[in-house]
């Protein structure tokens, strides 16, 4: 049976018209007008943050599978769209892991629709403490290139990708339970060998050392913001409890795991343990 093409709308901020990254898959602007469309909706409205504020069904629905939260700042929200001409989902969870990795947002796929149907399956789940992923026109070379490498990672990479995207899922799920995943990832990204002692020292000079050499960031200060997310871990680890996690810590710990698996997925190589201890030389 032929398929017809697979529609993947998403919110974004972006200003980005279109980008080619097969012959059958496409990212591209969703008008106003198709997306009332796809969605059986007559009408929509937005908060200024860019959140759908009201909308309306053109035709009556007996049964809406699609929980409020979702549909208001996810679904409804969508001004873009992936299309897959191949139409057999075959795609959908690298592209929807290309959003995830381009910049720290909330911002998912809605995996689901087919030309002709306003049928949807799960969207991915995302947590609303985040905004909405920012992806520029200017990256278009960098996506393309991790796109391609999305479709072949290692166990480890592809582990370390799920339990990020767990991580960032979810309102109900307690700040201990990200900071203890998100933690983990980086242990992966940065004691690849788990020999020797001083996992802290080690995790946090070379954290440290990658963060100075690829973003620029200021090696002392991120040191020090290492242990101390660290220290955090190790508590919640050992007590369940940590005094100093709080908000602005979670979210260096997000903005660090963030930049670490992006720039691991994209040089695996500089993850290799010969490599990370000449970085420290």
């Amino acid at each position: 049976m032929q398929l017809g093409p697979q529609y993947l709308p998403l919110k974004i901020e972006s200003d980005i018209e279109q980008i080619v990254f097969t012959p059958n898959i496409t990212l591209r602007r969703l008008p106003e007008e198709e997306a009332l469309n796809l969605f059986n909706l007559k009408s929509r409205s937005f908060h200024s943050d860019g959140r759908v504020h009201g909308y309306g069904y053109r035709t009556p629905r007996s049964v809406d599978p699609i929980p409020e939260q979702l549909k208001y700042s996810q679904i409804y929200s969508s001004n873009y769209v992936f299309v897959d001409n191949e139409g057999r989902n075959l795609h959908s969870q690298s592209l929807d892991s290309l959003v995830r990795l381009s910049s720290l947002g909330c911002s998912g796929l809605m995996i689901g629709y087919q030309k002709g149907s306003s049928i949807i399956c799960w969207p991915s789940p995302y947590w609303t403490g985040l905004p909405f992923t920012k992806i520029n026109q200017s990256e278009e070379g960098r996506l393309k290139q991790v796109f391609l490498r999305l479709s072949n990672l290692s166990p480890k990479a592809q582990m370390m990708l799920e339990r990020y995207k767990f991580a960032l899922s979810f309102d109900s799920i307690p700040d201990q339970n990200r900071f203890i995943d998100l933690t983990t990832i980086m242990e992966m990204i940065y004691i690849p060998e788990k020999s020797g002692t001083e996992l802290s020292f080690r995790l946090s000079l070379r954290l440290a050392k990658v963060m100075n050499q690829k973003f620029g960031l200021n090696s002392k200060e991120a040191y020090k913001e290492a242990k101390k997310l660290y220290g955090i871990r190790s508590s919640l680890v050992h007590t369940g409890v940590s005094k100093a996690l709080n908000h602005e810590m979670l979210f260096k710990l997000l903005d660090f795991t963030h930049k670490s698996l992006a720039l691991f997925i994209d040089e695996p190589s500089l993850f290799e343990e010969e490599s990370l201890n000449e970085l420290c030389l």
